[in-house]
């Protein structure tokens, strides 16, 4: 799986938020905002082929949750990410 490159990470009133730049105009009807773990996994997957695995054992890694916690939330971030375009 891949992250759609025409999303950006930015920072706004101290809220990340996932910003689509296609034709190098951000796309204010595309903006969604990130939790602190999922804007973390965003910069952690950037630019790598990765898997649902991946991004279970990197938050279960990096934050204090149940490897069970960790395999949902992952599952819902990872099924809004593919449902909106921003991951495939």
């Amino acid at each position: 799986m891949t992250l759609d490159r025409a999303f950006r990470l930015r920072t706004v009133a101290a809220e990340d938020m996932l910003v689509d730049t296609r034709g190098g105009v951000a796309r204010l009807d595309k903006v969604f905002r990130l939790s602190p773990a999922a804007a973390w996994l965003w910069k952690k997957a950037v630019g790598k082929d990765f898997s649902e695995e991946d991004l279970v054992a990197w938050l279960y890694e990096e934050y204090d949750v149940s490897l069970q916690d960790a395999q949902n939330d992952v599952h819902d971030l990872l099924a809004d990410w593919i449902k909106y375009g921003i991951a495939a």
